[in-house]
């Protein structure tokens, strides 16, 4: 999982759509998916065994407090679609979830990807997502500048240098 730090107004959506764009089999993850959901999910096409999948997600979620599920399972369907194969940038993950259901989702995710072989990428500024002091082997944090200069790596705990 690499996580994509960046203010307001410094054109993440942009950035995230080509980094899609350039990654094998890349999918780029949208606010639209909020905005239709229903075309979303319909573009997605899972298979019965994905859409059991993110059931099962879903009612893991459920147990560990998570709430609002439509959000939810717009994004597990995405990260079980063609079977996980697809590399994932996600704008805004947190959008219309609340800080329970962010903070079972990172843990779902972080159990998850480890049999994923596809990377996930998420555009984020909620401190549930980005939790410093749960960040593990496998992840990795970008800082992408205001003034549009080259993203760097940011170690994950607080008050670190780029490197």
């Amino acid at each position: 999982m690499t996580y994509r730090v960046r203010p307001l107004g410094s054109g993440k959506p942009r950035l995230a759509e080509l980094l899609a764009q350039t990654l094998p089999h890349g999918r780029f993850v949208g606010l639209q998916r909020l905005e239709d959901p229903t075309a979303f999910e319909r573009g997605l096409a899972l298979t019965e065994d994905e859409t059991a999948a993110v059931a099962g997600h879903l009612d893991w979620l459920r147990d560990e407090g998570a709430t609002e599920l439509a959000p939810l399972r717009l994004l597990l369907s995405a990260l079980e679609a063609k079977g996980g194969e697809l590399a994932l940038v996600i704008e805004m993950i947190e959008q219309g979830l609340s800080r329970a259901s962010q903070e079972a989702l990172m843990a779902l995710l972080r159990w998850r990807l480890k049999s994923r072989a596809a990377p996930v990428v998420a555009m984020t500024r909620s401190s549930s997502i980005l939790d410093l002091s749960r960040v593990g082997a496998g992840e990795a944090i970008l800082f992408c500048p205001a003034n549009h200069s080259l993203p760097f790596v940011v170690p994950p705990f607080a008050g670190a240098a780029p490197s």
